[in-house]
């Protein structure tokens, strides 16, 4: 019997180890893996900073006469419209427009970022 529980006790220790073993291994994996966000973290600070300082002051200005067509969601610029041209610029990549021209005409323009349909209707300026 007494040899029978040496042997028990041997396998516990062995299996103690084991665990112990995998369980730094653990810690060192998780360890790395917080320098990798305090590094980005560290990185991302930096980014801000610079962006505080560079005198950053807002989003470009438009042009007089210029109006911004904004998505009613999240505020992304969707287009502008220039009113001494009567014509509303919207540029894109690959992009889908849907314009209505004449009495009661809209332009339908999904944004980009949000997803939110947005619609801005217009009247034809002189009767055209």
């Amino acid at each position: 019997m007494p040899g029978d529980l040496e042997g028990r006790l041997g396998e516990v220790a062995d299996s103690v180890t084991e665990v112990r073993s995998e369980l730094h291994g653990w810690i060192a994996g998780a360890d790395g893996s917080i320098k990798q966000v305090q590094e980005g973290l560290a990185i991302l600070a930096g980014s801000v900073a610079a962006l505080e300082q560079g005198g950053n002051d807002g989003p470009p200005k438009l042009a007089d006469g210029h109006i911004e067509w904004s998505c009613e969601c999240c505020r992304l610029r969707l287009g502008i419209y220039d009113r001494q041209r009567d014509i509303m610029r919207i540029r894109v990549k690959d992009y889908f427009v849907r314009i209505r021209v004449g009495e009661g005409g809209h332009i339908d323009s999904p944004c980009r970022r949000c997803g939110q349909q947005n619609r801005i209707g217009f009247t034809p300026v002189g009767g055209r």
